[in-house]
């Protein structure tokens, strides 16, 4: 094989690989970084809650940071899809209230 024609060949993979793993650790780059945001915002947003408890009359649940975590992060999905509906936050809204109910039977078991 004419030796051009090698270089060339390597030099298709060297750019090859170069492409595909630029595009991987950007990938996961924004992965870390949309999952960081989710976490900063669900623990901004649980803070706020115990801020407003003494300001509600009666008894309160204030789930635990998975939760928030959970919601938060799906609605930065839904966003992201742009299916950010009132049909979709309705579902999450009863997702979270399943979540809620699970983890209060938990913690009576315990």
């Amino acid at each position: 094989m004419d030796p051009a024609i090698i270089g060339l060949i390597g030099a298709g993979i060297g750019a090859g690989t170069t492409v595909a793993v630029t595009w991987l650790q950007s990938h996961y780059w924004a992965k870390r970084e949309r999952a960081r945001a989710v976490m900063e915002i669900a623990l901004a947003h649980r803070r706020e809650a115990f801020e407003y408890a003494d300001l509600v009359s009666g008894k309160i649940t204030i789930p635990p940071p998975a939760i928030h975590m959970h919601y938060h992060h799906r609605v930065m999905s839904l966003i992201e899809e742009n299916k950010l509906t009132p049909e979709e936050l309705l579902k999450l809204s009863e997702e979270q209230t399943a979540l809620i109910k699970v983890m209060k039977t938990a913690n009576r078991t315990n």
